[in-house]
């Protein structure tokens, strides 16, 4: 049986992002996980592969916008950390949801 590969730059920075983020529900977030390991993965792919042409890795990098939309719902890039109003001290203790409720509480008043 082949040794299984070594994930790329991509999936490796996504899988730290999901492991250090304690905003994240592996349970009910794991379709939205699995999309990101899964798209990150295809980008490491085509671009490490020296086979693939310029185009086809341009073409995988079109991928970054949904990968970027994926860590933006996880609440794992700075601008949506702040835009529910969570500051790094308190990004390991709040829970996603309340932050998301005193967010749109917060727009409302």
């Amino acid at each position: 049986m082949p040794a299984k590969p070594k994930p790329g730059p991509l999936l490796t920075a996504f899988n730290s992002a999901v492991a250090g983020n304690t905003n994240i529900d592996n349970v009910v977030d794991l379709a939205a996980i699995e999309g990101g390991r899964a798209i990150a993965d295809a980008i490491d792919k085509i671009t490490a592969d020296e086979l693939a042409t310029p185009t086809e890795k341009t073409k995988a990098l079109y991928l970054m916008p949904h990968l970027l939309s994926i860590l933006r719902e996880l609440l794992a890039t700075p601008l949506a950390r702040k835009n529910v109003g969570l500051a790094a001290s308190e990004h390991k203790t709040a829970s996603r949801l309340s932050l998301i409720k005193d967010a749109a509480a917060k727009r409302t008043a």
